[in-house]
Order: C-alpha cells, then structure tokens, then sequence
C-alpha cells in the first residue's frame, strides 16, 4: 500500500473535477450498485439457457470469444435478496481460449426473469479451460429453467468493474442517496424523492437536521428529572460518583423517558404519488428501468425511472448556504392524461407530489417519523399564494416553520387523508425533454423548493457564528415573505454546484488511479473522494454528528462525541478545518453544563459525555432565549441553579462510563491551530477554544486517581509494575475502555484511554506555555505519575510483548495461541476482545509516539497480528475497520 500512498505527493496539476467525477454513484434498479467506475468494456453476449439440475455447462453466441458460465448453488446473502434461496446461483465465467484472468461473476436469477451482476473478489485463471482448484463445480439443485440475458464486463487492468443491468424493482437490499449541506440531509430512494418507505427500512427515507429536534411529554404523573435514581460507583479512595446507569424501564423511573428523548426529528417527507390516489403510497413494484446518479462534484442527484408507464425524471439537490431542499420533476407529453375535469385549473397528471409531516418517534434506530400519531401534532398554514406556502409546525412543546415554493401553474390542495399532508398537482407547462433526438417531445414539469428551520428562525447553537447569523438572516427574509421568493431548484442546483466545486478545488486532494497499475488504487481513491462527499453533507452543522449522520437515526438521533473523531477529525487535515470549527460551537455553548456535570460528580473542569441532546422539555426551556434551566437531574443531592442543564446525558450502562472521547476537544483543537492557514487564524483558534482545552484538560487530570488500598484486590497498589508505579495515578476503576466489553468496576489503565490522557494533557501544557500562563501543577503531576500503558510477554520466542487493552486483561483467547505456549497472567479478558479494538488506535488513530514514555512500535506491530487473529470481528463495527487500517 505504501506505493499507492506515496502517489498522493506530486507536483504535477491534478485535473480534480475529472478525479471527483469518475466516482460519480449509479445506481441501477432499487439502489443495488453504488460503485461507478471509468468507461469500459460492456456488451451483451447471449441468453444463458434453460438450465437442468446436471450442472451442465452453456455456452453463449458470441463468436470472438469463446466463453461459458457454470451455475451452481450459493448461499442465500450472496444475493441482493433475502428472499432468492432456491433461485440465486454462482456463475463462473472463464475464457475457453486461454490466457486471461477474470474475475468470477455473481449472477443471481429470479423467477420474473430478471438477473443482477457483479464481480466478487475472487479471481480464477482458466487457461487450461477447466476450473482451477479455488473454483468447484456444484451440482445445481434446482430444476425450474430460467432464461435470461445478461451483461459480461471484461476487467483489464483499467480498474474497470462490472455494472449491472436494471434489475426488476423490489429485490435487494435498498440503499438511499443522500444531499445536504452538512446542517440538513434529504435521503432519496430510486424516484430521487421519499415515495418508497415501505422499501427501504434499513437506510430509511428521512430528512434530518442538525437542529430539528422532538421530546415526547413525560409518562403520566412522572417527572423524570426528579424521579430518575443515579446509580453511584466507589473510586479507589472510597468516594461514591454518581452515574446515569439505572437502566429500570418501569415508568417511574425515568430511564426509557431520559434515553429515548430527545429524538432527532424528520422534518419533511417530499414523495410521488399517483395523481387520480396520492393518499396511496407507491410500493417497490410500481417502479420499472430506474437508473439513478449522483455526481459528487455538483451534489445532484438525478433519477431516471418508470411508473404507470410514465418515463419520469427527476432531479434533487440542497441549497449551501440555507436549509433549503430542491426537486424537479418532469414526465413526458405521452403519460399525461387529460381530463375534462380541472383541479383549480391544473391539468391532472398522471402523477403528483405529495409533502408531509410526522410526528416524532423513540425508535432508537429509525427514521426519526411516527406516522400513526396523527392527533398528536399540528400542521398549520401561516400563509399561501398560488406559488408557495408557509406552514406551523407544533409538535407538543417544539415548534418550526416549512416554508415552500413551487412552479406556477401547479397547484397545491390538501390531501383529504391527513392533516399532515399535501398535494401539489403538475401544471400544463410543455417544455423540451431530452435531448436533441426528442427535442419534440413535451412534458409536464414542476421545480419545488422547501426551507425547514426553527421556530423564527432561532438557532439553539452558536446563533453567533459567522456562518450561522448569514443563514439565520436568510431564513428569516424568506420565513417573512411566507416562502414566496424561495429560490427553485434551478437556482438551489446553481448555488449547490458552486459550493461543491469550491469544497474540491480547496484543501489536499489525492489521485491515485491515474498514477499506478495497482488494481488497489482505484478503490482506495474511491473510498477517499467519497467519504469526503459523505461526511460534508452529513457531518458539518452545529453540532457534534451522530452515528449514522442525517442517513438515518441511531440512538434516537443524539450526537456521539466518540463519532466526531471519526465523521470531523479529517476536515483540516484536508485543509477544511472551517467545517470542523462549525461543531466547537456546541463546546462553548455546553461547558457552562460540562463543567456542572464534572462538579455534581465531584471532578474539576468540563466533562464531555458520550450521548447526548440538547434538552427540549417544556419544563426545563428556559425563557426569552434559546436553552433551557434544570438545576437537578434525578434524585441527588446535586443543585446549582446558577448553571443551565442544556443537555442531559443518555442514561445508558455503558456509555456514561466511557472517557475515550474527553480529548477529543483539546486534540481536534490542536488540529484546527497547528492547520491554520496563517499565524492570524492560528491565533483565532487560540482565542476561541483555550478556554475548552484548559477546563478539558483540568478535568482530565483530576479524574486520575491513586491505586486502590486494598492489597487483596486483583488491582492493588502492587498487582504487577506493569500498571504503573505504587505511587502513580491510574484511570479507574470504575470506567468502560473504549473496548466496552469490560466490567465496570475492575477495569482500569486502558491502553488507549492512558496515551491520549497524556497526549491531550501535553498538548494542554504547551497552550499554556505560548500563553505566557505558568504551568498548572496537577498536569504536571498526572502526566508524571500516570500509570504506563499494560503490556504482557507473549511467552513465545521472538514475539515479545504486546499491550493489552486494559490492566486487568492479560492474554489473547487461546485460538491465538501459538507453539502450543500458554500467557501468563490471572486476570481474564472479559468480554474485552468483542466490539472495538481501540487499544491498536494508540499508535495510528492518535500520536502515540509523541506521548512520554512513547507506544513502542514494535510491540504494537506484535499486538496487531494478534488482534487480526484474536479478536471477535463479526462483533465489531465499521469505524473499527478504519482505525485498523491508521
């Protein structure tokens, strides 16, 4: 890999548009194929046959090359739908004539005849014109003939790959797209609108922001933050610390109400409908020939497809700089059906769109929308012309305002079914369709614009940033001309292409496929261009990103500090540390209630937990501005009146223990300093984040502790030297690494958690050191004293030593075992090689050789092979994948 990297350092000028675009995202059918790939070599070359359970072979009818397929059983997930067990086969393809290497094909056929392609990873060289040993032929098991054309993609060393045909609608596994602006993400199915929800549940059809936010009213005669009972834990000196891990799901506790609320909110559902039924929802099967593309370097999307024999299509984009979401929908001259009967003087169409809005939902990991609460929330028309509309949402004690525009001549009625939904009707506008070839052709077509934001247009975080007070200007002026001067979505589509443009002209850029024959560069710029374009429009609003971004809710939508690490830690390192600056907004705004929290649990400074949202209770909103006042949370004797509550932690029994994510703040602000374009913007990012590093860091080092007392216990003062020296200062218990398997209250020195508590304390040091401030002695004396990262001697000749997670787990599971050596150590490993792997992250993910004592490279060198050959990797999670890779 290290060629592949090394390419990313060139003189020479990179043609970025040309790179960006060949990533372009095609999907074909019900979103089955996100790869693009540079032109190639594609034809059609025959039928496959009736195929018979003898596993005979079948050749096809293109005579330049000879090649034949072989279809064998395979298992039921090797296909894009759960539901083709008997029908989905194996099919290997080989050149009769010898001397190529292709790459085996995946071919999964269906009883409505139709079939989906794609390579698999695995690649057989057939010379000889048999199969080669990796390639076994299978007797086929199922008898019934199928017949159907397919697509054979030759893979040259043009890292060209295979794109599938249109397969029939209903089949795999639905996978939206997504636009956004960072601060809004609109998630599309294959219409490029949200008609498809009973279809697509996994990447469901939402439209989250990074402000829209709903709480439920608390169960009856329960007042969660009175009745909610903290659960306390001893620290090595016998002080009790409160922590919101009673998990009781009984009502009166509190505990279901805390977690689940707040909930990110869907704010807008924009679908297709048919004209003569928009109460009915389209379903899988209405949709024929979809092709969908989304270029990243104009942030469109455009949806091609069939429905009632209309051949529609679709464009959809967002606004940059407001959250302002943009269609256009034409359909041409020959699906319109013309009637003698008007509605408001619109032609009625073929078909319609339809704009609602739910309710709220607790589902921890849905769409963010109950659409069976009707009674439960109000839709109210502000005020409407013949062009645009400006609705109140109220949805118990949180409010916002949609305002949206549309294309004269179409017309917009309420739908009779809900009072949550609306009918816009295509006008009778023709215009050219296509292109030259059908420049005759004429369609109904209809552009709609719609701008969400808060009630008045009140931003709840950093109202006063830059960015934010030109957005809130802008949705306030549209907000006051009820929606009617609302850019449509040629001008959203304009304004969104400049901005993308600006996003990849700036900053670093890498081409790799252009510079190497290494068939692994193509994908790994691929991965590279792509995560940028995801993570700008799901991770760059106000607030720290959630897990899953604006694509779908996760946790009930609250933002993780563990996943700002992954979803913003790249902004500067890109040179776009003004998208990541967006976010520190949030620390400032919450360190008056960061540094409650840290006092209520008897530390000093800011402490900054795992999951959180800020509050949105009518009992705790606090009066004439945005935030909100509850001096208590739960059954404590903690008060501070002076202190707003403008976010509780969720209460969890594993997240409130976590403290991998505390320096975050000061390591990201590093970042922003040491990236700065000029001595000016560093000093700005000084200014603005030296009070968030000096209150972080101070609660950093006053939550290491002393060595238990207790000589008997398994991590006493002198269990082994590998856990510090008997005068040091370790970090727990209690505490959950950052490997989350481990037992609370036995776990303690975690190798990850220690080397960043001494990276960020360093770093901490020397801000106030350019400050001209004196030392503060608790840093001094935590980064001297705190305990070294574990490490155990593998006990087998040549290997060394390698860390372990945390100090009180020693050894690997025994399938790492190796000459039959057994580990020393008495302590076990619970639950800590499941989930993630942090521990390797303490050299790669973070600087772990600029920490005093350093991470040895060779000993973490040593402990990578045996976590690739240990660990519980169905039990991990994607990010893990990219830590390992760092």
């Amino acid at each position: 890999m290290m060629s592949i990297v090394s390419l990313a350092v060139t003189t020479a000028k990179i043609d970025r548009q040309s790179v960006v675009q060949r990533h372009v995202i095609r999907l074909h059918g019900i979103g089955e194929s996100t790869k693009a790939a540079p032109p190639m070599e594609e034809k059609v070359v025959g039928d496959i046959g009736s195929c018979n359970p003898s596993g005979t072979w079948y050749s096809d009818d293109d005579t330049s090359e000879h090649r034949q397929i072989i279809l064998t059983p395979t298992l039921r997930n090797a296909c894009p739908d759960e539901n083709a067990t008997k029908t989905s086969y194996n099919a290997t393809a080989h050149n009769g004539h010898g001397g190529d290497n292709w790459k085996d094909v995946l071919v999964c056929i269906y009883n409505n005849n139709s079939a989906w392609i794609g390579r698999t990873g695995q690649t057989c060289d057939h010379q000889t014109g048999k199969f080669s040993s990796t390639c076994e032929q299978v007797t086929w098991s199922d008898p019934a003939p199928h017949t159907q054309k397919y697509t054979w993609c030759r893979n040259p060393k043009d890292h060209a790959s295979c794109r599938p045909p249109a397969p029939a609608p209903g089949r795999g596994f639905p996978l939206s797209l997504s636009v956004g602006n960072g601060a809004v993400g609109f998630n599309a199915d294959a219409t490029g609108l949200q008609s498809l929800n009973t279809t697509y549940k996994i990447f469901p059809l939402s439209t989250l922001t990074d402000w829209g936010w709903h709480s439920s009213p608390y169960p009856p005669d329960v007042n969660p933050f009175t009745t909610f009972a903290y659960q306390y834990f001893n620290t090595s000196t016998g002080r009790q610390v409160p922590y919101p891990m009673s998990n009781s799901s009984t009502p009166a506790s509190g505990y279901n109400w805390l977690r689940n609320n707040p909930h990110r909110l869907s704010m807008i559902q924009v679908a297709l409908r048919r004209s003569a039924d928009p109460s009915a929802p389209l379903v899988a099967a209405d949709i024929a020939n979809a092709t969908q593309t989304l270029d990243p370097w104009t942030g469109e999307l455009q949806s091609n497809f069939t429905v009632a024999s209309a051949a529609v299509r679709t464009w959809t984009n967002c606004h940059p700089d407001v959250d302002i979401l943009g269609w256009k929908v034409q359909v041409p001259e020959t699906a319109v059906v013309s009637r003698s009967d008007k509605v408001s003087g619109s032609q009625n169409n073929t078909i319609a769109l339809r704009i609602a809005f739910p309710y709220g939902s607790e589902d921890p990991n849905g769409d963010g929308a109950n659409w069976d609460a009707e009674n439960m929330h109000t839709t109210t028309i502000v005020s409407s012309s013949a062009s645009s509309v400006l609705f109140h949402r109220k949805l118990d004690f949180d409010e916002f305002h949609v305002a949206c525009r549309w294309t004269e001549g179409a017309v917009l009625t309420r739908d009779p079914a809900s009072a949550h939904a609306f009918v816009l009707q295509l006008p009778p506008l023709v215009q050219p369709f296509g292109d030259s070839a059908a420049k005759s052709m004429k369609v109904a077509s209809v552009e709609l614009s719609c701008m969400v934001a808060p009630f008045n247009a009140v931003y709840p975080i950093s109202p006063d940033a830059g960015w934010l007070m030109a957005k809130a200007a802008a949705t306030r002026a549209y907000l006051a001309a009820g929606g009617s001067t609302l850019p449509l979505y040629d001008d959203v589509a304009s304004a969104a292409a400049v901005m993308w443009s600006a996003f990849w002209q700036r900053g670093a850029f890498v081409d790799l496929a252009n510079h190497t024959t290494d068939t692994r560069a193509y994908e790994l710029e691929r991965r590279v261009v792509l995560s940028q374009f995801v993570t700008r429009v799901n991770s760059a609003g106000a607030t720290p990103p959630q897990e899953t971004g604006y694509v779908r809710n996760s946790w009930t939508g609250k933002f993780h500090h563990e996943m700002r690490w992954w979803h913003q830690v790249h902004f500067p390192l890109w040179g776009r540390g003004d998208l990541l600056a967006r976010s520190d907004g949030w620390f400032s705004a919450m360190l008056p209630n960061a540094t409650s929290y840290a006092a209520f649990q008897g530390y000093t400074g800011a402490r900054w937990p795992k999951m959180v949202g800020p509050a949105t209770s009518h009992l705790v909103r606090r009066s004439g501005g945005p935030g909100f006042d509850a001096p208590s949370v739960g059954v404590t004797t903690y008060t501070n009146a002076s202190q707003p509550l403008l976010y509780w932690t969720g209460p969890s029994t594993t997240g409130p223990m976590l403290i991998w994510q505390q320096p975050h703040a000061i390591w990201m602000a590093e970042l922003q300093r040491v990236l700065a374009a000029n001595a000016s913007a560093e000093a700005a990012v000084t200014e603005r984040l030296a009070t968030i590093v000096s209150a972080t860091a101070d609660f950093m080092a006053s939550y290491a502790t002393v060595p238990p007392q207790n000589t008997t216990s398994p991590h006493a003062r002198e269990a082994h030297p590998r856990n510090g020296t008997p005068e040091g200062l370790w970090l727990g218990p209690p505490l959950k690494a950052g490997e989350e398997g481990n037992p609370t209250t036995s776990t303690f020195n975690p190798t990850f958690e220690l080397t960043y508590w001494r990276l960020g304390l360093q770093i901490a040091m020397t801000w106030r050191q350019r400050a001209g401030l004196p030392p503060k002695p608790q840093w001094e004396k935590v980064l001297r004293d705190l305990a070294v990262p574990p490490t155990m001697d593998t006990g087998v000749p040549g290997e060394g030593r390698v860390y372990m997670p945390n100090a009180n787990c020693y050894g690997f599971p025994a399938s790492v075992t190796r000459s039959n050596a057994s580990y020393p150590g008495t302590h076990p490993c619970v639950g800590a090689f499941h989930s993630h792997p942090l521990f390797i992250g303490a050299l790669g993910m973070i600087n772990g050789a600029a920490v005093s004592p350093p991470i040895d490279a060779q000993i973490m060198n040593t402990t990578m092979r045996y976590a690739l050959n240990g660990w519980d990797w169905p039990g991990t999670w994607v990010c893990n994948s990219n830590q390992l890779f760092l």
